[in-house]
């Protein structure tokens, strides 16, 4: 969350000075960039005197300036995560600290030297991968212990502040505040937010727009949907920054009966009405946002059934939509990877997003047997989950392990399980996958049941979902990558903020962020989209892309309030919203006008 900075409130609690490094640097930095001009007589919440020009640079220097402290906090967990094997960790903390300091070498070296590691291979078996799990807690305490602290040195600055009179600089520490503590409850009301019935803060300026950002994103008549947008547009005061924040907040629901019921629905699928069965928690409410648990049977299994099965999983049904279709393919190719089995589970899903409040950072996909094809539907879009379960079953497309698809996977956690006792071709799969997800550097966990052959190891749901409640999407990674199939049966053209316009057979895309800064090495590809938002940069400063070394693109983007409503409507993800998308070109073929034949290619590509 990044707040403009508003009228002055009140001051928030905890004005004692406190003796931490992270403090004390803060105070230092706020006494040495002048703000040792004299205090305004004025009242802390009445106007503040007109800072000059050297007093706002030094503002902002300060603000754009890290805080080594708490860099420092990160960078030691990081060496941490290292030293205990969790690769996993490594790279999700590497890139966290490369995402707020873009300079750090030791993020920088970590990640480099955790290429083609995984958690899983140093944590292999049942015992270890359970001292695995102790200590990726251990890490996530530690973290929070060390947000706690900036928290409250953020609070003692912005109470110095106030005592002194420097209302930019209160502003500046809330701000920074939000940054780890997005919404945090008494620092939000400081700002200018207030809270909604489902616990989530919208600036007080934003609040009013909600009615009109639900009718331009759900509502069905589109005349109804054009005024929405052009209510919208006429607004003068319309804060862009603000308006990605509160659409993430938007909902018309209809308030749901029968709630904790089975219930038959049904959906279209390439013409044909297909049937699924969604279960939905006794306390559900529009108002509040919910993950979803999607399960696929195995051959002999039907939707129903399914669902009932997790009845004994009481986490699943009171905090999890559950949602079951039945397969729908000729009895000649049962299966979960054919084409309209594929379109089927994405018809469900969106149907779900179209009528329910979902938590789009916590959807998942489960399969049992032939609904193991789950992997290959996350695959196609691992974009729009947060984890995937895989049970009885490992294997990607066909017979043999596949680069299309794999390294999307770079950001979706899967938790993958073989009976002990299966046939020998299964593990030789399922061997083949995870050392697939090693190289490509997936997260993963691989466990082996000792004692059991083919089942749906429902024995270890407790431990699926313990694993699950600590997973959830980052909707907007540091890096990614591609390598889509122009034949699959839904498009692999996106990997989260890169939107590829041109490619070839056997394209490839690679892309990271730091700060402003995105690096992208292509191969076979000719033009792609890149997808911006406030959300994980600084869009009031130029925008840099170099493509395979060389810049393509170094200067503002313009935020578009259309562009933003259009990609929510269509996709109907409000959890990453995009405001702006910067067209680059890597190369184009020649014609015969260049003088050198047609079907020959200007390239920048290696």
């Amino acid at each position: 969350m990044q707040p403009n900075e508003r009228a002055q409130r009140p001051a928030p609690p905890g004005s004692a000075l406190p003796s931490s490094p992270a403090f004390l640097l803060f105070a230092a930095l706020l006494l040495a960039v002048g703000l040792a001009a004299p205090p305004s007589p004025a009242a802390a919440d009445g106007p503040e005197a007109a800072p000059n020009e050297e007093t706002l640079a030094k503002y902002k220097e300060l603000a754009d300036k890290p805080d080594p402290a708490f860099e420092l906090n990160l960078v030691n967990h990081l060496l941490w995560a290292v030293q205990s094997k969790l690769y996993d960790d490594v790279r999700t903390l590497s890139d966290r600290i490369l995402r707020w300091y873009p300079q750090n070498g030791t993020a920088l070296q970590a990640a480099q030297d955790a290429k083609g590691k995984s958690s899983d291979a140093a944590y292999p078996d049942r015992q270890a991968q359970k001292k695995r799990v102790e200590l990726e807690d251990q890490l996530r305490a530690r973290l929070k212990e060390a947000e706690d602290q900036y928290v409250k040195d953020c609070f003692a600055v912005a109470a110095w502040c106030h005592k002194n009179q420097y209302a930019a600089g209160k502003r500046l520490s809330l701000r920074k505040l939000l940054r780890v503590r997005p919404g945090h409850p008494e620092a939000a009301p400081e700002l200018g937010y207030v809270k909604l019935e489902e616990g989530q803060w919208v600036h007080a300026s934003q609040r009013p727009l909600l009615d009109a950002l639900g009718t331009a994103v759900y509502a069905d008549d589109e005349a109804k949907r054009s005024r929405a947008v052009e209510e919208l547009l006429a607004r003068a005061d319309l804060d862009l920054v603000e308006l990605q924040e509160t659409i993430r907040h938007c909902r018309q629901f209809p308030a749901l009966k029968g709630r904790g019921a089975e219930e038959k629905l049904e959906v279209k699928v390439d013409g044909e009405e297909s049937e699924f069965y969604v279960r939905v928690p006794t306390q559900y409410a529009p108002e509040k946002k919910w993950a979803v648990y999607i399960t696929l049977h195995p051959t002999e299994g039907k939707a129903y059934f399914w669902v009932r099965v997790f009845k004994r999983v009481q986490k699943v049904y009171e905090r999890y939509i559950v949602a079951a279709p039945t397969l729908l393919t000729p009895k000649s190719k049962i299966t979960w990877r054919e084409p309209k089995a594929v379109h089927q589970v994405d018809a469900v899903l969106k149907h779900l997003l179209k009528n329910y409040n979902v938590d789009t950072n916590r959807v998942f996909l489960d399969g049992f047997g032939i609904g193991c094809g789950c992997l290959l539907h996350a695959q196609y879009t691992p974009d729009r989950y947060a984890g995937i379960v895989c049970r009885d079953r490992v294997y990607f497309m066909g017979k043999e392990p596949s680069r299309v698809g794999i390294q999307g996977l770079l950001d979706l956690p899967l938790y993958l399980m073989l009976g002990k006792n299966v046939e020998d071709y299964r593990t030789e799969d399922a061997d083949a996958v995870t050392k697939l997800l090693k190289e490509h550097d997936c997260p993963h966990m691989y466990r082996t049941i000792v004692g059991v052959g083919e089942d749906a190891l429902t024995s270890e749901n407790a431990h699926i979902f313990e694993w699950l409640e600590k997973q959830a999407r980052e909707p907007f990674p540091r890096r990614v990558a591609m390598a889509p199939d122009p034949n699959a049966p839904l498009p692999m053209d996106r990997a989260y903020w890169i939107q590829l316009t041109d490619f070839s057979w056997k394209a490839s895309l690679e892309a990271e962020y730091r700060g402003n800064l995105i690096e992208v090495k292509t191969d076979r590809v000719r033009a792609f989209d890149v997808l911006l938002s406030d959300r994980f940069m600084d869009l009031d400063q130029p925008v840099q892309v170099l493509v395979n070394g060389k810049e393509k693109w170094n200067g503002k983007v313009v935020r578009d309030v259309r562009f933003l409503l259009d990609h929510v409507r269509a996709t109907k993800d409000r959890e990453r919203t995009y405001v702006a998308r910067i067209p680059i070109e890597v190369w184009k073929p020649r014609t015969k006008d260049d003088g050198k034949g047609s079907g020959e290619r200007q390239t920048d590509d290696k």
